[in-house]
């Protein structure tokens, strides 16, 4: 029985909410929702454009700093470093101007896709 247990929860979809807001040369996703257990090391952002390319493959949220940004041209700002893991507040900072519009943002946790936005 408990065995039935755990496979549901291992089973049951996970999905993070995202609010998006432009601001100047940048579109700033801040993170609604976010599934129980998510770090920043184990958890990616992917980029996709209107035909279908990926300008920016799967990158961890941790390798998305400000020392990164002429790289990546995202950021991932984590509105509380004491935390350990991914929480809502934290925000997701990409350059419109590298990334023009329009574009698919997705977030996975390497196994499934926690969430896509337009952009």
């Amino acid at each position: 029985m408990v065995t039935g247990l755990i496979g549901l929860d291992r089973d049951r979809p996970e999905i993070m909410g995202l609010v998006v807001e432009g601001s100047g040369n940048e579109w700033v996703i801040i993170i609604a929702s976010v599934p129980l257990g998510k770090l920043p090391e184990s958890t990616y952002v992917l980029i996709r454009d209107a035909n279908g390319n990926v300008p920016l493959a799967r990158t961890r949220f941790s390798a998305l700093t400000s020392a990164n940004w002429t790289t990546y041209h995202v950021r991932y700002d984590d509105a509380s470093p004491a935390v350990a893991e991914i929480a809502p507040s934290d925000r997701i900072i990409v350059n419109r101007g590298h990334y023009p519009p329009p574009i698919v943002l997705e977030i996975s946790d390497g196994i499934r896709i926690l969430a896509t936005q337009s952009l």
